[in-house]
C-alpha cells in the first residue's frame, strides 16, 4: 500500500539483519560501520517527508543537518586517528566494561605510559577478576618495568585460571627466570613447550637449565633449537633474528668461536644492531679477545649511554688487559 516507506523500511532492515542476527560479531569491538548503508534508507525517507512537508524549506533544513552531521562525523574520524583517544572514549561510554579498560591499557602500553597502562588493566580485573587478557597484559607490562614480584603473581593467576595459555607459561619463565628461579623458570618453560613446540621456547628452556646447572639436561633441547634456528635460517636468507639467536644459543653451548660467526653474520645484514655488537663484544672477552671486544662496547655506548651492564662489561674487558 505504501511502496515508498516499505521500501526504505526493508532497506534498513534487509542490510542490518545478516550482521544483527546471522553474522556473530562477538569479537568486533567497534561496529559503527554497520549502520552505514542501513541508515541510507531512513535519511532519505527524512528528506523525502521534509521536500513534502515544508519545501520551501526543505533545502535549507536538509542543509543545516547535513552540515551538523558532517561535524559530528569529522569530530569522531579525528578520535579515530588515536588509539588512546578512541578506547579513552569507549572507557567513558562503558566505564563498567573490562574490555574497553583493557583496551585502553594497551594502548597507552603502546604509547609508552606503561604507568598509566597498569591502573587501566588493574581496573579491568577489578571489574571482571577472570578476565584473562587484562591479567596476562598486566603482567607483561609489569615484567617491563621489572617489578617481577608483581609480574610473577599476574601470570600465575593467569595459567590458573587458563592452564593451556601457551604465551603466559612462556612469560611466567621469563619473569622467574630474572627473579634468580631458574628452576621454576624450568618448569614454566618445559609446560609451555609441551602446548606449542616452538623453538625459542626451547631456546629459553636452554638457557633455564644451564642456569639452573642441570647442564646434562640442556643437551637434547639445546640441539633441537640449533636445528630449528639453522632451517630458519635456510628459509629465510637474509632474516636476522634466527641468526641472532642461534648465535646466543651456540654462546650459552660453549661454542664461542661459532657463535662469533654468527653475530659476525648478524652484523653483516644489520650493522647497526646494538645487542649483537654487546653480545659479539661478550663472546670476543670470553675468547680472550678483550682487544677486540673493546671498541665494540664503546660503540654500544656512544649510541646507548648509560647501559649499566656495557659499562661493567667494557669495565671487565679493560681490566683483563692491564
Amino acid at each position: 500500500r505504501r511502496p515508498r516507506a516499505g521500501f526504505v523500511a526493508v532497506w534498513a532492515f534487509v542490510l542490518l539483519a545478516p550482521s544483527s542476527s546471522v553474522v556473530p560479531l562477538v569479537t568486533q569491538t567497534i561496529a559503527e560501520h554497520r549502520m552505514y548503508l542501513p541508515l541510507a534508507g531512513p535519511v532519505v525517507a527524512v528528506a523525502l517527508v521534509l521536500a513534502r512537508w515544508r519545501p520551501r524549506w526543505a533545502i535549507a533544513l536538509v542543509l543545516m543537518f547535513t552540515s551538523v552531521m558532517g561535524l559530528i562525523t569529522v569530530r569522531r574520524a579525528l578520535q579515530y586517528r588515536d588509539p588512546v583517544v578512541i578506547w579513552s572514549d569507549t572507557v567513558a561510554h562503558a566505564p563498567n566494561n573490562p574490555r574497553a579498560e583493557h583496551n585502553l591499557g594497551l594502548a597507552l602500553q603502546q604509547a609508552g605510559d606503561v604507568a598509566a597502562a597498569e591502573g587501566h588493566y588493574a581496573r579491568a580485573v577489578a571489574l571482571d577478576p577472570r578476565y584473562v587478557p587484562a591479567r596476562y597484559a598486566w603482567g607483561l607490562a609489569r615484567l617491563q618495568r621489572d617489578d617481577l614480584g608483581g609480574a610473577v603473581a599476574q601470570f600465575e593467576a593467569v595459567v590458573v585460571q587458563e592452564p593451556r595459555h601457551a604465551d603466559a607459561w612462556l612469560a611466567l619463565g621469563t619473569a622467574r627466570m630474572r627473579s634468580g628461579q631458574p628452576e621454576s623458570a624450568v618448569n614454566a618453560y618445559e609446560t609451555s613447550l609441551r602446548l606449542v613446540d616452538a623453538p625459542d621456547v626451547r631456546h629459553n628452556l636452554v638457557l633455564a637449565l644451564v642456569a639452573a646447572g642441570r647442564s646434562a639436561e640442556r643437551a637434547a633441547d639445546l640441539s633441537t633449537a640449533e636445528h630449528f634456528y639453522r632451517r630458519a635460517v635456510e628459509r629465510g636468507a637474509n632474516e636476522v633474528e634466527p641468526r641472532q639467536r642461534l648465535a646466543l644459543l651456540l654462546a650459552w653451548g660453549g661454542r664461542m668461536a661459532e657463535s662469533e660467526q654468527w653475530f659476525r653474520d648478524v652484523l653483516g645484514l644489520a650493522p647497526g644492531d646494538l645487542d649483537a655488537t654487546a653480545n659479539l663484544a661478550n663472546v670476543l672477552v670470553v675468547q680472550g679477545k678483550a682487544r677486540e671486544a673493546i671498541p665494540l662496547y664503546e660503540a654500544v655506548l656512544q649510541r646507548r649511554p648509560g647501559d649499566r651492564r656495557t659499562e661493567e662489561n667494557l669495565a671487565t674487558a679493560r681490566a683483563s688487559i692491564r
